[in-house]
């Protein structure tokens, strides 16, 4: 078996694993074209597509059908994806799952409405959750609060320290005021 196959365009020496990205870019042509003209099989070394085939990797093998069919990237994972998903489905629930308990184990003593604030769908913590939940859930503010009540999006210390929604402290409010009054005296 051969490791490398030979561009079979007359004058052309080029050899490699794989030449679709060679005829493509050098010589201009579609890989169809190209297999039409010189045969099936002669895109990519004998030892090359049976390695793709024996990993699953059908994106190795043919290019016509467009499937990317892949080995999960977590290394002890042995499922093979069908699509452009790095890793499988299963991965990814546990990935999130570690997430998830990584930034509860953030708030463990602290206080919830006070100190964090907790998805109700989800349950992911943080200090403000009004960004998850339109990114995570697709859900805007209204939406949220139309399935689980008048439930806060952000804690009270967040909403407290800032002018959030237009709720400021009191400190700010008289703050505000004393500059409102100084800007219509002048």
């Amino acid at each position: 078996m051969s490791e490398l196959v030979r561009c079979q365009i007359e004058g052309c020496m080029h050899e490699a694993k794989s030449l679709r990205g060679h005829v493509v870019s050098v010589h201009r042509m579609t890989t169809d074209e190209y297999k039409q003209k010189y045969g099936k099989y002669s895109l990519m070394s004998e030892d090359y597509l049976l390695k793709s085939r024996v990993a699953g990797n059908k994106a190795s093998a043919t290019v016509d059908n467009r499937v990317y069919r892949h080995k999960c990237r977590n290394d002890d994972c042995d499922v093979i994806i069908d699509g452009k998903a790095l890793v499988c489905d299963v991965c990814k629930a546990k990935q999130q799952m570690r997430l998830l308990e990584l930034q509860k184990l953030k708030f463990k003593d602290m206080i919830e409405n006070q100190d964090f604030v907790v998805c109700k769908i989800c349950g992911w913590c943080d200090t403000r959750i009004s960004g998850h939940v339109l990114s995570v859930h697709n859900m805007d503010k209204r939406q949220y609060r139309s399935l689980y009540g008048d439930v806060p999006l952000v804690c009270d210390d967040v909403a407290n320290r800032t002018a959030f929604r237009g709720t400021h402290s009191t400190d700010t409010r008289r703050q505000m005021a004393i500059s409102h009054m100084k800007s219509h005296l002048k």
